[in-house]
């Protein structure tokens, strides 16, 4: 029967340290806000689930086994490990000294990046449909791809640093982003196509930009999951959206003025 204590999760522990620890481990335990007279169940269910997945999202390691049936060359952050990844942004934009090495200037078009940024989870999820559309819509269009790459512990500015290794015109970085606020945006993930900046280009850039020292253009595609852009259909929009950028030789702003 219910008793004063029904819904009282307290009553489970002998202490507040018991409980934290408790809680510490199941973050989707409930039964902590009541709705008058009664726990109010069903909100905070779902939002204590939401906030699990999304702790779970940021602190997971990227599973090369779960990408799909393609091989990368798997590269390196300065981020030695997870906490200076998810403390330290500067180092996840840096690849290591044995990871630069590794990669030589070539006459590719595009570098394709995986990384698992701030939730492997949206790009376990979403790689293995989008990437061979990508890769199709690519190929299909007349550009040269590098061997993909696996960065892991990255961030969206080491695009800038793999563009210059391999003087490439242009990078598609496939990033997990920031855990949003339910199940399903916790899987979300960014294509950025960060074009690298050369000869008349970088000249119409600094004209269009103001900044006579701009070496990169930014395009983003974002929202990609089941449950907004699905990425299947996103692979389609970022091949199409890649071969118009190397064509007019434009990201960005200045690729939507030239619309």
């Amino acid at each position: 029967m219910r008793g004063p204590t029904w819904g009282d999760v307290t009553q489970f522990s002998e202490s507040a340290a018991e409980l934290e620890r408790r809680v510490e481990r199941l973050p989707a335990a409930y039964g902590f806000t009541s709705a008058g007279p009664r726990p109010a169940e069903a909100v905070t269910r779902a939002l204590r689930a939401n906030v699990a997945v999304a702790r779970e999202a940021i602190r997971a390691d990227l599973d090369p086994a779960r990408l799909g049936d393609v091989e990368f060359l798997r590269i390196d952050s300065a981020a030695p490990d997870r906490a200076t990844h998810l403390a330290d942004p500067a180092a996840g934009s840096r690849l290591s000294p044995e990871s630069l090495a590794a990669l030589r200037p070539g006459d590719d078009d595009v570098a394709i990046v995986v990384s698992d940024g701030l939730s492997a989870e949206a790009v376990h999820h979403a790689v293995p449909e989008m990437l061979p559309v990508l890769l199709d819509g690519l190929a299909g269009g007349g550009a040269r791809v590098a061997r993909p790459l696996l960065l892991h512990r990255g961030r969206v500015k080491a695009a800038e640093r793999i563009a210059d290794a391999l003087a490439c015109r242009l990078v598609v970085l496939l990033i997990g982003e920031r855990p949003g606020g339910d199940e399903s945006a916790s899987r979300s993930m960014s294509a950025y196509l960060v074009l690298r900046l050369s000869g008349e280009e970088r000249s119409a850039a600094a004209r269009f930009s103001g900044n006579p020292d701009v070496r990169f253009e930014y395009s983003v595609v974002s929202n990609i999951h089941a449950g907004g852009l699905p990425p299947v259909e996103a692979g389609g929009v970022v091949a199409r959206q890649a071969l118009e950028i190397l064509d007019r030789g434009a990201a960005g702003n200045r690729l939507a003025a030239q619309a």
